[in-house]
Order: structure tokens, then C-alpha cells, then sequence
């Protein structure tokens, strides 16, 4: 067991100081004292902690990259950075906590950890061995932890790291020796865990409380926390939350242009299109040559037209290029598109004349076959029913309402042919005189398979005839009792 200890300590040892910077907590070490922090500041306080774990622990989980952008000095300067960070957030908080701040509350408590962690600044391969002992064993530690305080950041920390290395070369000579974390590591881990626990949740409540934080703290760097703080909302992607933000913002800090641009960069990229142009709209408005902003107002509507376009909405196309065009003046194809979009709208309204000018003539057509079949021409009548099934068949399904109106008298010619046909096969025997009735319906009954203008005059043709046969009879007949 312990040739095999050692031959695991020596591959961690050659790992670390081959790769390995100096460290801190474990992300799971870190995450569980900063989500203990949040518990204790609720119990001391009346603040939601409880309710903005999620954030919290949001925070406690950047990445060392995402916390140095926050804190660019904590390599060099920790303490400076934990204080710099304390008198930003005393200045912007408000009377509710929302959820960006307690994600950069959960990222200071993350900073506060890394700079209360045991073997800071010690043989790194050591160190990392020690830290993953502790990542292993965080779940069982019983944190003693005393009432909150409000604390003067520098003598504080100053204290703090000088209390959280006392033991430093205790743990590493029992490390060296091959005890490792069962000796004095793992009888202090209570002690040197229920420190940074404490350290993060005093320093949460000083921000709070006041106490004897008291800093300058410069426009920029309000205005770097209102656009990070948006950035972060529009990560979540809900507009409302963003729009809510935006607002209780505005009383924060006075803005400037860029940083509107920032702003809107941010929301544009996250989705929030209108959003981002009313930002882009305001600087603008501010200062009209901005042709960099123009331009990104003006590719914006220029999108919004294309899209228009390939979905057949030629009048919102033509709005959008308009707006394009407006926004920069000089842009190379805005006017062009626009004409495009315009001679678009004017074909489209040919076509829909056209459609409408059928639609009219089939009606007409429809009219007078009407007073035709009253008129007992029914000839005549189907013709002009034929010419009305042709007059709807010329209209498209381009627009809708036109076609609607088409598909309905299509259907209504074709009822009315049929029944034309129907009644005349029925009554072909008034056509025809008595005794010649099932000449005359067969007649019909033939022809009537493909209606139209010659067969219905041949219906008519030859009930004629057979009339004047049955008319010839008749007078042969009285000349012959005569």
C-alpha cells in the first residue's frame, strides 16, 4: 500500500510541476463553501439567498478566465481585488438583490476562497495533492462558523491569509513524508474550510450592511457592471428580464454612447434584434455620424428586407430597404433592393387585377346565363355557363380571396350545368309532342354525356324534327277523313 501511495504521489508530483500553476479549492470545495456562505448570510439577514442559490453557485463556477476578466489584478493583488470588487457592488446594489448580483456575489466568494486556501504559494505538486484529498473529503466537514461581521477588507484578508498558512509547512512535511492528508490536513480541514466560509459570508454581509466600506468608484466601471449585467440576462434569453434590468439600470449610471454600442452588441447577438436597434437608434440620435453604427442598423433592416422577400411580403421588403436606405444613405444596395421590391409589388398587383377582372367577367357571364335559362333559351344559357367555367378557371391561387371566390363559382357553374342537363333530359318529351317522349330522352340521354353548346342544339335540332313529323301525321291523317 504504501509503495503504491508513493508511486501515485510521485506521478501527481511530476504531473503538477510539469503543468501545474499555483492553486486553490477544488471547484466542488469551492462551490460548497460558497452555497454555505449563502445559507448563513440568510439566516443572519432577511435577504433571498436561499432563493438566488442558483445564481450563487453560477458564479462559484466561472472559470478562472471569466474571474480574471472580472478581476484582472487578482494574481498580483487579491486582497485589492476582493476590495475593489466589494465597494462596486455596496455602490450599484439596490434594495433588492437581483439575479447578476448575486452571480458576481457567488464570483467574489469564488475570489475570497482561491485567497484563503492552505499551501498558497507552496510546491505546487504537493499542493495539488492536497487539494484533491480535500475535493474528496468537503462532502463530511462540520463548519464551526461564528456570528457575521462587518469587515475593513485589507487588515482583514491581511489576517485571514497569515491565519490560513500558519500550518503550511506542517501539512507539506507530512505530505513529503507520506502521511499525506491523514495527518494534519485532514484534522485542521474543518478549521481551515469554516475560515473561508466565514470570510465570504462577512464580506457578503459587509456589502450589505455598509460598515467601513467606503470607495470611489469611477462611471466606467459602473458602466463595465450595467453591460456585463445585461450580457448576463440576455444569456438566459428572457426579454422581459432584460427589459427590467435596462431599467433599473438607467438610474445606475449616466450613459454613453459606447456604451449603448456594447449593449446593443450584446442583444444583437443574443437575439433581441429591436432590442439592440433601439440602443443603436439612441446613439444615433446622439451622434449622427456614427457611420459604424449606421451600418449596423442599416445591414439589420437589409436582412429584415431579404427575409421579407423570400416570404412574398413585398410591401414590409420595401419597408425594410426604406429604413435600410435611411440609416446609411451610401449603403450599395438598399435603393437598388427597394426599386426591386417596388417593381415586385407592381407585377403582383397585374396579376391580381387580372385575376379580379376574371372573377368579374365570370360573374357576368354567370348573370346572363341566368336570364337566358329563364327565357327558356337554355342553348344560349349553358353556353355562357361554359364561358363563365372558363372565365374562374383563368384565376390563380396566388391570392387567396380571389381564388376563394373562383373555387366557389367553379363549383356553383358546375351545379347549375348539371342541372340544366338533368331538367332536360327529364322534360326532352315537351320537346318532342306525344308518342315521340322516349325517342326524344333517349336522345338526350346520349348526348348528354358531353353537354355543351352542339349537343344541346342537337337535342333541340331533332326534337324539332320529330315535332314536325307528329305535325305532318296530324294533318295527313284529317285530310284523309275528309
Amino acid at each position: 500500500m504504501a509503495k503504491n501511495w508513493w508511486m501515485q504521489s510521485i506521478v501527481v508530483l511530476l504531473m503538477a510541476c510539469i503543468l501545474l500553476p499555483a492553486q486553490a479549492w477544488g471547484p466542488k470545495t469551492e462551490l460548497t463553501m460558497v452555497s454555505n456562505a449563502g445559507h448563513l448570510l440568510s439566516k443572519s439577514t432577511n435577504l433571498p439567498m436561499q432563493q438566488l442559490d442558483a445564481e450563487l453557485r453560477q458564479g462559484a463556477m466561472i472559470s478562472k478566465g471569466m474571474l480574471q476578466e472580472l478581476y484582472p489584478t487578482m494574481d498580483v493583488d487579491p486582497i485589492r481585488a476582493i476590495e475593489a470588487e466589494m465597494y462596486l457592488l455596496r455602490k450599484i446594489r439596490g434594495d433588492a438583490v437581483d439575479g447578476y448580483f448575486a452571480y458576481r456575489l457567488g464570483a467574489l466568494g469564488k475570489l475570497i476562497t482561491k485567497t484563503t486556501t492552505p499551501l498558497n504559494a507552496t510546491e505546487p505538486g504537493y499542493q495539488a495533492m492536497y487539494l484533491a484529498d480535500v475535493e474528496n473529503n468537503i462532502q463530511d466537514v462540520q463548519l464551526n462558523v461564528g456570528p457575521r461581521k462587518t469587515v475593513d477588507p485589507m487588515p482583514y484578508f491581511q489576517a485571514l491569509v497569515r491565519g490560513t498558512n500558519q500550518n503550511n509547512d506542517s501539512i507539506l512535511r507530512e505530505y513529503k513524508d507520506g502521511v499525506g492528508f491523514q495527518g494534519v490536513a485532514h484534522s485542521l480541514l474543518s478549521q481551515d474550510a469554516s475560515r473561508s466560509v466565514a470570510a465570504v459570508a462577512d464580506v457578503w454581509y459587509t456589502i450589505f450592511s455598509g460598515g467601513s466600506v467606503t470607495g470611489g468608484i469611477s462611471q466606467e466601471q459602473l458602466r463595465e457592471y450595467v453591460i456585463n449585467a445585461l450580457e448576463f440576462y440576455v444569456g438566459r434569453g428572457q426579454g422581459k428580464e432584460v427589459d427590467a434590468a435596462a431599467q433599473r439600470y438607467a438610474s445606475v449610471v449616466s450613459s454613453s454612447p459606447d456604451m449603448q454600442i456594447s449593449i446593443g452588441d450584446h442583444l444583437f447577438r443574443g437575439g433581441f434584434f429591436e432590442r439592440a436597434i433601439g440602443y443603436y437608434e439612441a446613439v444615433i440620435a446622439l451622434d449622427p455620424a456614427r457611420q459604424d453604427v449606421a451600418k449596423k442598423i442599416a445591414e439589420y433592416y437589409m436582412q429584415q428586407g431579404g427575409k421579407a422577400l423570400e416570404e412574398e411580403r413585398l410591401e414590409a421588403a420595401v419597408e425594410a430597404y426604406a429604413t435600410a436606405l435611411e440609416a446609411h444613405p451610401l449603403h450599395p444596395l438598399a435603393e437598388s433592393e427597394r426599386l426591386h421590391a417596388v417593381k415586385l409589388i407592381m407585377e403582383r398587383d397585374e396579376r391580381q387585377e387580372m385575376n379580379r377582372m376574371a372573377l368579374a367577367q365570370a360573374e357576368e357571364y354567370e348573370s346572363l346565363a341566368t336570364e337566358e335559362a329563364q327565357n327558356r333559351h337554355y342553348a344560349e344559357s349553358f353556353v355562357l355557363l361554359r364561358q363563365a367555367r372558363e372565365a374562374y378557371s383563368l384565376v390563380s391561387n396566388e391570392f387567396p380571396m380571389e381564388h376563394q371566390k373562383s373555387v366557389k363559382g367553379m363549383h356553383t357553374v358546375r351545379d347549375r350545368m348539371t342541372e340544366m342537363k338533368d331538367q332536360l333530359v327529364a322534360n326532352a318529351q315537351q320537346f318532342s309532342g306525344t308518342g315521340f317522349g322516349q325517342d326524344a330522352q333517349q336522345l338526350a340521354r346520349t348526348y348528354a354525356r358531353e353537354f355543351d353548346e352542339q349537343t344541346l342544339k342537337a337535342i333541340l335540332e331533332n326534337a324539332y324534327t320529330l315535332e314536325l313529323k307528329a305535325l305532318e301525321r296530324t294533318l295527313q291523317d284529317s285530310l284523309r277523313i275528309q
